[in-house]
């Protein structure tokens, strides 16, 4: 699941079955967007996303792409850790 909103910016994986949290990955980027109050521009638009990650297997590795605001990453979906190409 994706939670990419003004404030807070994060992926995380749901037991299917419990509902209970499995990981959850906080988003590392400096948007460089403040202004002089430390406030971000646009009343944070700039850094809501609104995307659906998709599983694929490459290259033998089962990764999560998940598309946002700023970037797109790659996640391993089992652990949460971003995947190094």
């Amino acid at each position: 699941m994706h939670f990419d909103g003004s404030d807070h910016q994060f992926v995380m994986a749901l037991d299917k079955r419990t509902g209970k949290t499995v990981w959850k990955t906080r988003r590392s980027i400096d948007f460089q967007d403040l202004d002089k109050d430390g406030k971000p521009a646009a009343d944070g638009d700039l850094r809501k996303a609104f995307s659906t990650p998709q599983v694929e297997q490459i290259n033998g590795r089962w990764e999560m792409i998940s598309l946002w605001a700023k970037a797109a990453y790659s996640y391993d979906p089992f652990t949460g850790w971003l995947v190094i190409c």
